[in-house]
C-alpha cells in the first residue's frame, strides 16, 4: 500500500472513529444513558459542545476525502473557523474570567462534580479544538495552492504534534485512573 492510500485510510479511520465517540457523548445526555459518554461512572461526560466539534471537523475530514469536496469548500471552512474561534473564546473565557461562547445559553446547568461543571467544553479541550481547526482549516486549503508552501507544512506538522502529545497525555491520564486536570477544580 502507498503513503497516500495509507494517509487516507487513516483519515477516514480516525475521523469515523472520533464521529462515533461524539456520538455516544451526545447519546449519554438521554435520560439513562449516562455512562455512554463517560469513560467511566465517576468521571464528567463529554459535553454536547466537545462533541458537535468532533463530529463537525469529523465530518470534514471524511468530506476531504470525497471527489466533490471541492464544491462544498467555503461550507467546510467556514464551519472549521466556527469550531476553532469556539474552542478560542472557551480558552479565553476560563482566563478572563467572563462567558464569552454560547454555550451557557444553550446548554442548561447539569450540576457539578468535584467542582467542575458537567456538560461545559474544558479550556483545555478548546484550546485543542482552537489548534485542530486551525491545522484543518490549512488542510482543506491546501490543494488550491499550485505549490507547497513549505514554512506553513512545517508549522500545520508542528500544531499537529502538539494536538497528538495533548490529547495522548489526556487519554493517557483516564487509561491510569486518574485524569488530568480534575484535581484543579473550576
Amino acid at each position: 500500500m502507498d503513503t497516500r492510500k495509507m494517509a487516507k485510510s487513516l483519515t477516514i479511520t480516525s475521523a469515523a472513529v472520533a464521529i462515533f465517540i461524539a456520538l455516544l457523548g451526545v447519546i449519554g445526555y438521554l435520560p439513562g444513558m449516562l455512562l455512554l459518554g463517560r469513560v467511566r461512572g465517576d468521571y464528567i461526560p463529554m459535553a454536547p459542545s466537545t462533541a458537535l466539534c468532533f463530529i463537525v471537523l469529523g465530518s470534514i475530514l471524511l468530506a476531504t476525502q470525497a471527489k466533490k469536496f471541492s464544491s462544498f469548500k467555503k461550507i467546510f471552512l467556514g464551519l472549521v473557523f466556527l469550531v476553532s474561534l469556539f474552542g478560542l473564546l472557551t480558552l479565553l473565557e476560563y482566563f478572563l474570567g467572563k462567558e464569552l461562547n454560547f454555550e451557557h445559553l444553550v446548554i442548561p446547568n447539569l450540576g457539578e462534580l468535584d467542582r467542575i461543571p458537567i456538560g461545559v467544553m474544558s479550556p483545555s479541550t478548546g484550546a485543542l479544538f482552537f489548534l485542530s481547526g486551525i491545522v484543518i482549516f490549512y488542510y482543506v486549503l491546501r490543494p488550491t495552492f499550485p505549490n507547497r508552501i513549505e514554512h506553513l507544512d512545517i508549522f500545520r506538522s508542528t500544531l499537529s504534534i502538539i494536538i497528538l502529545f495533548g490529547s495522548f497525555n489526556f487519554c493517557l491520564s483516564y487509561l491510569y485512573g486518574s485524569p488530568f486536570l480534575y484535581n484543579l477544580g473550576d
